[in-house]
């Protein structure tokens, strides 16, 4: 599937209709393996234990907005940003359920019908799209004078959004083979922190710089590019596409990519 659908405004119908069938072949599915929550929590604990600090006034905020959300009042600081493993959940969640089921309870609400989709954009921009009521007209609300719009969705396009689930175009993924397992730095004594990047390697057409962290010795890399070309972004745009199948998977490049 062309990754041009997902990237161009004028295809947001489509892009609506390729999400609900993809919340149709959730909902399809009797058994969810395992690997996919394990997987999300794992990514989440990592984020979490590697957390950067951050400002007093803002994180306090935080904090306050987080008492206001149902979560257990000894979760607060690792609630938002957590998931738990199925079968393995916080104390007390028993009482709430499987969370399995829990998902499962969700997806079935997930539908056009019941939802709402917001679109943004310029006012010329929007007026050039296609429309799913051209009768509705142009209102403002009163605080800014913001201009909007809200159109139902015809009932023709309710019935093909809960219609089927994309074909052999849409499927869930695989297991991830690039989530680490192993978190340790091997840390080595510095007499002082390097404070600029060296200049390690050098062709014709490029170079490269690194500075290894030898201050905080924390599991995380940073990578900054910096391409010069005469020609447009979207050709690099789409040879880093190219690399990211190769890197995923070299036999069997994914079909859908979601940005």
């Amino acid at each position: 599937m062309s990754s041009d659908i997902f990237s161009r405004i004028e295809n947001y119908q489509q892009v609506i209709l390729l999400t609900t069938k993809y919340f149709n072949l959730l909902r399809s599915q009797t058994h969810f393996d395992e690997f996919h929550q394990h997987e999300i929590a794992a990514i989440s604990q990592t984020r979490f234990r590697f957390l950067e600090k951050r400002k007093p006034d803002g994180y306090a905020t935080t904090v306050a907005e987080t008492m206001n959300k149902p979560y257990p009042r000894e979760l607060l600081l690792s609630a938002p940003h957590i998931t738990w493993h199925w079968g393995n959940e916080y104390p007390g969640y028993e009482k709430h359920g499987n969370g399995e089921a829990k998902l499962r309870e969700l997806i079935v609400g997930l539908r056009m019908a019941e939802g709402r989709v917001l679109l943004m954009g310029k006012e010329e921009e929007l007026e050039r799209l296609p429309r799913f009521d051209n009768s509705v007209a142009w209102r403002e609300e009163p605080w800014y004078g913001t201009k909007y719009r809200v159109e139902r969705f015809p009932d023709a396009f309710l019935r093909e959004c809960d219609e089927g689930s994309g074909g052999t175009e849409l499927f869930l993924p695989g297991p991830n083979q690039f989530i680490p397992e192993d978190l340790s730095v091997e840390k080595k004594e510095v007499g002082k922190p390097e404070k600029r990047p060296k200049f390690i390697w050098e062709t014709p057409v490029c170079g490269m710089w690194h500075k290894k962290d030898d201050k905080f010795w924390s599991p995380k890399a940073e990578v900054t590019i910096h391409i010069r070309r005469c020609v447009s972004w979207f050709f690099f745009f789409r040879l880093l596409i190219f690399f990211l199948w190769f890197l995923a998977d070299s036999r069997i490049p994914p079909r859908v990519l979601l940005f």
